[in-house]
């Protein structure tokens, strides 16, 4: 790097000097010349030569340039805390006169601030769906390699369903003929009757998994452990609590673990407890329990209720899962008549959770509440500029007076800030009332509703909307 030339530096120093006044390094040498230039004085008064006065003032004071590099530092640390506290201090002014002057016209700050309570409410409340809907990541590891496999009939099959559960026999076939994924799973969702350690039996939803779907959606126990493949048998019950219900049915006990209780009047081996971050995608669950597959009575293969999860292997991409599940639909067509039209399907298990339909209507929601947020800016806006006509003569005395255009704008830019704040604020109780109408309507209207409420991401796109 290339040293800047001294006298390119002073010339800086005079520059500055000159826009902003007297800058730390020249105060700093003006008094350590003139202080030695004191001492050389006393030291010619008193007999020295010049040369001999020099050599004493400079050997008084030490090594000059460390000691000057001190006082800048401090110099430097005085002048921010002094433009800071400047700073600080006008804008505590400016605010305060904002206020003022707002208390003065009731009329037009009420208008103007209901206005915008309504823009940024609206916004406020569609983003906070957005945020929990679409933004909001997956409570697994690697989310993008989660794939939920499900099946589709075609109209030659009598039927026109793009999406349908899979049937027990599918999924066998499927997951002995793919070789994409690095572990592949099957459940479904249904209800047991648990009869808790005290009360009266309770109905709770279930979710039915075998091992591989628990292994592919990355759950850990809290608390012991999960059953194993071997464990998963036909006719048998095991499987772990929900968080929920472990600590409401049964006080959050540590030694459940390899109890049996009773689910459905049958006996329940108790392997673990689910952790209570883990949240089932669109399906609550209290209960886990084994699948339980029969591989010598799969069923029949139009007996659909079950759906498949499971991990793709790593750098696999969906065009090969896309081109494989074509060729095992082929070899499916052949063997089963109930396939010619019927096939397997797979979504990112995050694209199925959202749909593509409600991406739509979000990012349709999200346009219109923006242009009504615009609206609400411009109506305000124009409020504002014709409050400032009527402030003229006010600004040209202030101006006579000394100040400043910058001055002067920023005490109108003070007065837009506060203005905005109370509109802010109060657009933050309408966009809160507005989502808890609307999902206490109907909370399963939209995906992942659970995720939907205020968090740090929506207060700082509210302050955002605010400032702007």
């Amino acid at each position: 790097m290339r040293r800047v030339r001294p006298s390119l530096v002073r010339l800086a120093h005079r520059i500055e000097a000159r826009i902003f006044g007297t800058s730390v390094p020249e105060e700093v040498d003006e008094e350590f010349a003139f202080h030695v230039e004191m001492r050389i004085r006393q030291y010619l008064a008193e007999g020295m030569t010049l040369e001999q006065a020099r050599e004493a003032a400079e050997r008084r004071f030490g090594e000059i340039d460390k000691v000057k590099a001190v006082c800048r530092r401090l110099g430097d640390q005085r002048e921010r805390k002094m433009t800071w506290m400047t700073w600080w201090t006008e804008w505590a002014h400016d605010v305060r006169m904002s206020v003022r002057y707002l208390r003065k016209s009731p009329l037009m700050s009420g208008t103007a601030a209901l206005t915008l309570a309504l823009g940024i409410g609206a916004t406020t409340a569609v983003f906070t769906v957005v945020d929990g809907v679409v933004l909001s990541p997956l409570p697994f590891d690697e989310p993008d390699r989660l794939v939920e496999v499900r099946t589709r009939y075609l109209p030659p099959s009598g039927f026109d369903l793009p999406r349908f559960p899979i049937s027990v026999a599918e999924f066998v076939d499927y997951r002995d003929a793919t070789e994409s994924y690095e572990v592949l799973g099957i459940y479904s969702l249904g209800a047991r009757t648990v009869v808790p350690a005290s009360g009266d039996p309770i109905r709770v939803p279930t979710l039915f998994a075998d091992r591989a779907a628990l292994e592919a959606l990355g759950v850990e126990p809290v608390v012991g452990r999960l059953f194993t493949a071997d464990e998963d048998l036909p006719g048998t019950s095991i499987g772990l609590l929900g968080h929920e219900l472990w600590t409401t049915s049964f006080g959050a006990d540590p030694d459940i673990v390899g109890r049996t209780i009773t689910i459905n009047e049958r006996p329940f081996t108790v392997t673990g407890v689910m952790p209570a971050s883990f949240a089932m995608p669109n399906a609550r669950y209290q209960l886990v329990e084994n699948y339980g597959i029969d591989f010598e009575d799969l069923g029949n293969r139009a007996s659909h209720g079950s759906y498949g999860v499971g991990r793709l292997r790593d750098g696999v991409t969906m065009d090969q899962v896309e081109a494989e599940s074509e060729a095992i639909h082929a070899g499916w067509a052949e063997l089963y008549e109930h396939n010619v039209a019927h096939f397997p399907i797979f979504e990112r298990l995050e694209d199925n959770l959202v749909g593509l339909d409600v991406r739509r209507v979000l990012t349709v929601l999200v346009g219109a509440v923006m242009l009504v947020l615009l609206v609400a800016i411009v109506n305000v806006a124009n409020l504002l500029i014709a409050r400032g006509e009527a402030r003229q003569s006010e600004v040209a005395v202030r101006t006579s007076l000394g100040a400043s255009r910058g001055r002067v704008a920023r005490q109108l830019l003070a007065e837009s800030l506060v203005l905005s704040c109370v509109g802010a604020t109060l657009g933050l109780l309408v966009g809160i009332a507005g989502l808890r109408a609307l999902l206490a309507i109907d909370p399963t209207a939209l995906p992942r509703s659970e995720l939907i409420g205020l968090d740090g991401r929506v207060l700082l796109f509210t302050g955002a909307v605010t400032v702007v």
